[in-house]
């Protein structure tokens, strides 16, 4: 599957529409370079398909412009529909993002969607993380380099240890637990995270797959609660009873 690049752009702030550049800069695990929505987290990058963007023209929207609905990339020829967790993509010749969220859960109307009448980015955008930097410029190609199906099977292993995480021992109960994921229940493993035995990092990595990630299940190995130190159980607890957002 291959595209190209409709449109790149950006905004100095979060919550407002971006303007569009001809070209930008993707930095490695931070986003487009001066992007309010570029940082250290999951959601770097946003993209759109053209095809959906055009719909909300023809459907009474006619002077929608890029950027509108905050989406830093709209994509053409490529239904990023097809594209589940853990994707791949190669924008340009060196930039590589991988899909990290499909689309997002707006408990309000923001001030896109008061601006324009609707938000597409909810229901039809998605998000990735950049992985390798590079330049990009409008016409672009946009290649697959892994397709990830929508119906898979999403989990993340957490593996809670105080030793792996300072890199005293090798973590062997995450990959093991993975491998067993994937041939047994044919899971797409998401991410291997080594946490360690503290029961608020635990409960903030829990946290943070839970939701909005798309994920099906987390799996955490290691944090028996046998040892004063095991406080997986506690941490669990504390995500489960806190409360609904």
């Amino acid at each position: 599957m291959s595209g190209r690049v409709e449109s790149i752009c950006t905004s100095e702030k979060k919550g407002e529409r971006k303007s569009p550049r001809s070209s930008a800069v993707l930095v490695a695990n931070h986003g487009l370079q001066g992007d309010a929505h570029a940082g250290a987290w999951h959601r770097q990058i946003s993209l759109l398909s053209a095809s959906d963007v055009e719909s909300v023209r023809k459907a009474g929207m006619p002077d929608l412009k890029a950027g509108d609905f905050a989406e830093n990339i709209v994509i053409a020829g490529l239904d990023v529909a097809d594209l589940g967790l853990g994707s791949r993509l190669r924008l340009g010749r060196e930039a590589e993002l991988s899909v990290s969220q499909i689309g997002k859960v707006c408990h309000a109307r923001c001030a896109i969607y008061e601006q324009t009448g609707d938000c597409i980015m909810p229901r039809l955008g998605i998000f990735a993380r950049v992985m390798k930097g590079g330049k990009l410029a409008v016409g672009d190609a946009v290649e697959v380099l892994a397709a990830v199906s929508r119906d898979a099977f999403q989990a993340v292993v957490l593996t809670i240890s105080d030793r792996c995480s300072r890199g005293e021992a090798v973590d062997t109960a995450g990959p093991a637990t993975a491998a067993r994921l994937q041939k047994e229940l044919g899971a797409h493993v998401y991410r291997i995270e080594i946490v360690p035995d503290e029961k608020d990092q635990i409960a903030a990595r829990l946290e943070h797959y839970c939701d909005g990630h798309s994920i099906d299940l987390v799996v955490t190995v290691g944090g028996t609660g046998f040892a004063p130190r095991d406080v997986t159980p506690e941490a669990v607890a504390a995500v489960i009873k806190r409360p609904t957002p």
